[in-house]
């Protein structure tokens, strides 16, 4: 369920322009770290589930460093679709300001995917274990 409010969040974001008022931009990030929250909550508890007692220090350490490596990598995923999508619209003519909101747009979608992705482990994951 947090996967998938992530995305909703994700791609209310992404419809996002230069005219958007502050409260539209709260609405939509606070839907995306809602959904984000949730996701992660589950997550943690999925993971620790099935892990024994004695070795729940090492386990929660384990989680701690993917979501330590996870973040700055999806950073940077998000940073070379945006890059991509924005040099490309500029070399075929588009204005900086459009190749700029249209590189947002597409960067947010593909971040979207992956949350719904995410999604979907969880739930295969959540299937299999109980």
């Amino acid at each position: 369920m947090g996967a998938g409010i992530t995305a909703l969040g994700l791609v209310w974001i992404s419809g996002l322009n230069a005219e958007s008022s502050l409260p539209g931009i709260a609405m939509r990030v606070g839907l995306a770290g809602v959904g984000f929250g949730l996701h992660q909550a589950a997550v943690y508890s999925l993971a620790m589930r099935k892990t024994a007692p004695e070795h729940a220090g090492a386990g929660s350490a384990v989680m701690a460093v993917a979501q330590t490596l996870g973040t700055p990598l999806s950073i940077a995923f998000g940073m070379v679709i945006f890059t991509w999508r924005k040099d490309d619209a500029i070399d075929a003519g588009v204005l900086a300001t459009d190749a700029f909101v249209g590189a947002f747009h597409d960067a947010y979608l593909a971040a979207a995917v992956i949350a719904v992705l995410a999604g979907l482990v969880v739930v295969t994951v959540r299937r299999k274990y109980t």
